[in-house]
């Protein structure tokens, strides 16, 4: 089985592209219960392609548009540039990949220019006309890069400069999810512009403290009859099906049959009519096996657009494989006159692994380093009860061997705003130099059961070290979920010192391992927690600790990585702690030498 899953994981990297290295953390505050989505590429063409513009741009000349900051007199504004956003959140988005970005394009980069929930407020204007007086029917298109939080973003219309029409880019995008780079919007502004021989427009953003929005090569074209386009493609059900499934609908790449038997794939995308004629639309959908065999195929129900209309349409049967392997799956949208382009997404149906990464190293969070000490972890919704032996995760290739990680499994609190629960954690493991760039599997003491119906986030985490540093990989970004990193010892610049959850956009190369042959296969050289002696456990007066003999100091932290306790324990075998002054919880027990370390759960009552 294991030999089968690996031909398949290596199927799936060959299958999707790859992207440059990027090393280091990218983090973003925000309520631990949103979600985020990756839009999907488009792969090939079946629709009636829309009108060539009759007037286009690309910000190769700054001196077309005019830049207005309507709050900070200048401070705050829109740049024509080549290079990307440089704000401590928006940097990691990079450059917009836009077809002439080498000449420049317009950019926002509201996290650069502000560091508090203030207002921001700008627009960046053309300083012509456009004439639209031979079309009746008229669209602004240009490729867009946005993430999103709490800002706003919009094309302004106007016939005579003063009175400006609103539409909005992006409507109904979620919060922390970042569309693709780029993306084709076409803005129907026939309202405003249609048959008109003077029009003025301007791209507006207002927000307060964001991410960046960044637009390049823009043109008017002539709105077609019959146009209509697919996005937000998903196969785990994030838009309808996890209402009927609960949890949160995620698209898992690595799906074990155990899981996929109570919660099948469920496809869904969201279609819009961009052309004037109405559509009686439908979604279709079918799966082909790693030998392109044609296993499964369904539609949606049909549903009426009329011009500028979207709406999500879910395919009526579910996927619901039952031989392990990969499957592609298609899917596209039907309508009277036209038809959307095709999307693919690759699935690896598996025994014992569950993950959502492309198996694809892209990049890496920080585990651990001279100033950091985090835990990174990816959310895992459980739809039947199974058994966790280990955690599979990536190492990234800068890890320094020597260097201690371990892995850590949280319950996900549903309640709005409230950090996970711990429940447990592995014996440390020293990374040596092969499994540098590689997976390896490290083991939980005794397996733990995974209860249906509540979610779970699975992690790797590190220690804060003078020398030592090291990363787990990311690959895609996230597809209807949401993973989050810990910055246990508040050492990111944007904790101030405090520990701190925060949400982070990537996938973690982290996997949930149900095979029971997994169980003890952590690779490690110390493996001293069964030796260690804690009694007892919970404990409300005093906590015994023996077999101490290779250790020199210890500490307590709460869950929130504060420091409650520590003590010297070099040249002794037995210690105790007096803990009636502790607040009763569960908390983190540390324990240092020379050449080892190890990490317990303990519980106060």
């Amino acid at each position: 089985m294991k030999k089968l899953l690996l031909t398949t994981s290596l199927i799936l990297s060959t299958l999707l592209s790859h992207a440059q290295t990027v090393n280091g953390d990218d983090m973003r505050i925000e309520e631990k219960n949103l979600l985020s989505v990756q839009p999907t590429s488009i792969n090939s063409a079946n629709s009636a392609a829309p009108a060539p513009p009759f007037w286009s741009n690309t910000f190769s000349n700054p001196s077309d548009w005019t830049m207005v900051d309507l709050i900070y007199g200048g401070l705050q504004n829109w740049v024509i540039s080549t290079t990307g956003p440089t704000g401590s959140y928006s940097a990691g988005l990079g450059a917009i990949s836009s077809t002439s970005a080498s000449d420049g394009f317009a950019m926002y980069d509201s996290d650069a220019l502000n560091s508090s929930y203030s207002p921001q407020e700008a627009y960046i204007q053309y300083n012509g006309t456009v004439d639209c007086s031979s079309y009746p029917y008229v669209n602004i298109e240009f490729e867009s890069y946005h993430r999103k939080f709490r800002d706003s973003i919009f094309v302004e219309v106007s016939i005579d400069g003063i009175n400006w029409d609103r539409y909005e880019v992006h409507p109904g995008q979620a919060t922390n999810t970042t569309t693709a780079n780029p993306e084709l919007v076409s803005v129907n502004v026939s309202a405003t512009a249609g048959s008109q021989p003077v029009v003025y427009f301007r791209f507006k953003y207002e927000g307060e403290w964001d991410y960046a929005w960044m637009i390049d090569d823009v043109s008017f074209a002539e709105t077609p009859n019959n146009y209509v386009t697919i996005d937000d493609e998903v196969f785990g059900g994030w838009w309808i099906g996890y209402n009927i499934s609960g949890g949160i609908g995620c698209d898992y790449t690595f799906n074990p049959l155990s899981q996929l038997a109570a919660n099948p794939y469920k496809i869904e995308a969201v279609i819009r009519n961009a052309g004037v004629a109405p559509q009686n639309m439908t979604l279709h959908a079918e799966a082909f096996d790693q030998i392109t065999n044609s296993v499964y195929t369904s539609t949606s129900n049909s549903q009426y657009l009329s011009s500028s209309q979207q709406d999500t349409f879910a395919v009526n049967n579910t996927f619901n494989p039952t031989t392990l392997g990969l499957y592609e799956l298609n899917m596209w949208g039907v309508g009277d006159s036209a038809n959307t382009d095709t999307s693919s997404k690759q699935t690896v149906v598996t025994q014992y692994s569950y993950g959502k990464d492309l198996n694809d190293y892209q990049g890496s969070y920080i585990l651990g380093n001279a100033t950091r000490e985090n835990h990174v972890t990816s959310f895992f919704d459980i739809y039947a009860n199974e058994n966790l032996y280990s955690v599979d995760l990536y190492i990234a290739p800068w890890s320094i061997p020597g260097t201690k990680i371990y892995g850590v499994l949280y319950e996900a609190d549903p309640t709005a705003g409230a950090n996970p629960i711990y429940l447990d954690q592995t014996d440390d493991h020293t990374i040596t130099s092969s499994d540098l760039d590689s997976w390896i599997t490290l083991s939980f003491a005794n397996p733990i059961s995974l209860i249906a119906g509540v979610g779970y986030e699975m992690g790797a985490a590190g220690y804060q070290h003078p020398s030592d540093s090291a990363g787990v990989g990311y690959s895609g970004l996230a597809l209807g979920t949401e993973n989050s990193l810990f910055d246990a010892n508040g050492g990111s610049p944007n904790s101030a010192g405090t520990p701190t959850w925060y949400y982070i956009t990537q996938n973690p190369m982290i996997r949930m391992n149900f095979d029971p042959a997994s169980s003890g296969s952590t690779i490690s050289k110390n493996l001293i927690k069964s030796d260690l002696n804690i009694y007892p456990n919970p404990a409300n007066n005093v906590i015994s600790i023996s077999n101490l003999d290779n250790f020199d100091f210890l500490q307590i932290k709460d869950l929130l990585g504060k420091v409650v306790y520590k003590k010297n324990i070099s040249k002794v075998n037995n210690t105790t702690i007096d803990v009636q002054g502790f607040s009763t919880g569960t908390y983190l027990l540390n324990i240092e030498g020379s050449s080892t370390t190890t990490s317990r759960k303990i519980v106060i009552e």
